[in-house]
């Protein structure tokens, strides 16, 4: 993409006043890629450009100035009332992606209503209960789900790390749960300290001996999956409880990983 690096962005107040809410994005001016969508009113499009903070987009923004370059200034839509411009900005980031983007977090309430699959999107519309033949403990991972989570990005947040007792040695499968809805069946292979591994999504500050996290993978395809991936587990947590784990354990599960069975709570 072709522009002049010399042209000085400015608003006149006239068109700040006018143009109401907006979206907009900042191209790179080399290959017109998005680096970053954003929602204001009045001069909030041209803030960014002096950003020179210690993060991503102070980052490149100032490697920007230092070449003697700036971005491509886009508007996406305006005249939109605000919650309008929240929509377009959130639905922007989903279908980019964040982790092509310079933005830190995703957009207003794409945790709830932002992109996923027609699997994930029907998990929540559709009940379908869960019933259990296996060993294991459901964790909720609200705090940090997203629908367009990487699989890595919900592993990590499943795996650690956790204020968990001595009966994790007694499950075989973790069970990623936002929503009450499993979104991810893992094959547990062991337990350590928290912040033993190395978290390539998560900053953790380091190991906790007070807190615990697993190693394993996902569960293939087969029917381990398909009796949990995607099943209502509400049934199976008290309601109102803050607590994040939930142990399963029927009398006659294969034993977990302590070789040892356990009657359920």
């Amino acid at each position: 993409m072709q522009i002049d690096q010399t042209v000085e962005f400015k608003m006149p107040r006239t068109m700040a006043s006018r143009i109401g809410h907006y979206v907009y994005l900042y191209l790179d001016p080399d290959t017109g890629a998005p680096l970053y969508v954003g929602k204001g009113q009045g001069q909030r499009i041209l803030a960014h450009l002096v950003a020179d903070g210690d993060c991503d987009k102070g980052r490149k923004m100032r490697a920007m100035r230092d070449a003697g370059k700036q971005p491509v200034l886009r508007f996406v839509r305006h005249g939109l009332s605000a919650n309008e411009a929240l929509l377009v900005e959130a639905s922007l980031i989903d279908v980019i992606g964040l982790d092509k983007l310079l933005n830190k977090v995703a957009g207003h309430g794409s945790g709830a209503r932002g992109s996923m699959s027609f699997e994930q999107l029907r998990a929540s519309y559709v009940f379908e209960p869960i019933s259990i033949a296996d060993p294991v403990v459901m964790i909720r991972v609200s705090r940090t789900f997203r629908y367009d989570m990487s699989a890595e990005e919900l592993f990590e947040a499943t795996c650690g790390t956790w204020k968990i007792g001595v009966r994790r040695e007694q499950v075989r499968y973790a069970l990623a749960v936002h929503e009450d809805v499993v979104h991810e069946v893992y094959d547990i292979e062991s337990w350590q300290h928290g912040g033993t591994r190395r978290y390539r999504t998560r900053d953790l500050g380091g190991l906790d001996t007070s807190r615990w996290e697993f190693s394993g993978k996902p569960v293939e395809e087969g029917p381990v999956r398909d009796r949990y991936l995607h099943r209502n587990v509400s049934a199976l947590f008290t309601k109102g409880s803050q607590n994040p784990i939930r142990y399963a354990i029927p009398k006659d599960a294969a034993p977990g990983l302590d070789g040892r069975m356990q009657k359920p709570d």
